[in-house]
């Protein structure tokens, strides 16, 4: 009889012991999961702010080239109606550049009209663009964090709740006889 209470105590707090681990590692397991989403979160508007200090950045360096091609081009077209009028003397084709070098002024006037127009609107798409996802991005970190919070309230009420079970008498069996 003494065997069996000493053998039933042992079994009692091996158990509790079991329980207490389990709930502790319950409990890191669930810290845990909420420091990887805030962190999740926190990297992703990170990224975000590169991402848009990026795009910030490059719109002057896209402006100056473009301003560098358009000027190019206008060199180009000084070259050649500076250039060009003495082989135009030499070859007796004046008229010909002069209609030549008409036609290329007006395309490059249209194609730099166009471009600038082009600009402007891929400016304006890009920041409500970036608007938006910066509007969803922090309604998305206000949810994982509610859900979070939840979660974890949840789960720390069930291991508090959880009923301590109680080792009682052993059944008798005919094996033990």
């Amino acid at each position: 009889m003494a065997r069996q209470k000493s053998n039933t105590a042992k079994l009692q707090d091996r158990r509790d012991q079991i329980m207490d681990s389990v709930k502790t590692v319950h409990c890191k397991v669930v810290d845990l999961a909420e420091d990887l989403i805030e962190g999740t979160v926190t990297t992703g508007a990170k990224y975000q702010k590169v991402a848009v200090n990026a795009i910030k950045k490059s719109e002057p360096i896209i402006e100056k080239q473009v301003d560098l091609v358009f000027d190019s081009m206008e060199m180009f077209v000084d070259q050649v109606q500076s250039n060009s009028k003495r082989l135009q003397k030499l070859l007796g084709i004046t008229k010909q550049v002069d209609m030549a070098t008409e036609r290329i002024g007006k395309m490059v006037k249209m194609v730099s009209g166009r471009v600038e127009e082009g600009i402007d609107e891929a400016e304006k798409t890009i920041k409500t663009t970036f608007r938006q996802g910066k509007k969803e991005a922090e309604k998305a970190v206000k949810t994982v964090k509610a859900e979070a919070k939840k979660v974890s309230k949840s789960v720390a009420r069930e291991v508090k709740a959880a009923p301590k079970r109680k080792v009682g008498r052993p059944r008798k069996t005919t094996a033990t006889k």
